[in-house]
């Protein structure tokens, strides 16, 4: 689409370079009447950002009220995302208000189990 409107519409070339701005790894391309065109060559995303799976969600099942300063007060029903596990505590973050982490007893989250997901 690029190249045809490029081609027949050379007047609007600022307005091509604006939505399609010039590459930077270019390759040249022949066209039927002998005029070059430069392109972009389209690279795929990094195989690390193809494989980020979303983090699961999980939720506290109990009140907790922080004893440390590496501890975390959770209340029930919180949504949180567990970043690390140790042993019998795990490393959350808080996904809604304030994103503050900390330390939580692992037997006081669940993970939410989203049923749909499985179904298309």
């Amino acid at each position: 689409m690029e190249a045809f409107l490029r081609r027949y519409l050379p007047c609007l070339v600022k307005l091509w370079d604006w939505l399609w701005p010039p590459p930077v790894n270019n390759q040249n391309i022949s066209v039927p009447d002998r005029r070059r065109l430069e392109i972009s060559v389209l690279h795929s995303p990094p195989a690390a950002v193809l494989q980020a799976q979303p983090s699961p969600m999980y939720t506290a099942l109990y009140d907790f009220q922080a004893r440390t300063e590496d501890e975390m007060s959770i209340t029930q029903g919180e949504t949180l995302e567990v970043i690390d596990t140790m042993g019998d505590f795990v490393r959350a973050k808080k996904l809604y208000g304030s994103t503050e982490s900390g330390l939580v007893p692992a037997n006081y989250v669940t993970l939410i189990i989203d049923e749909f997901a499985e179904n298309p």
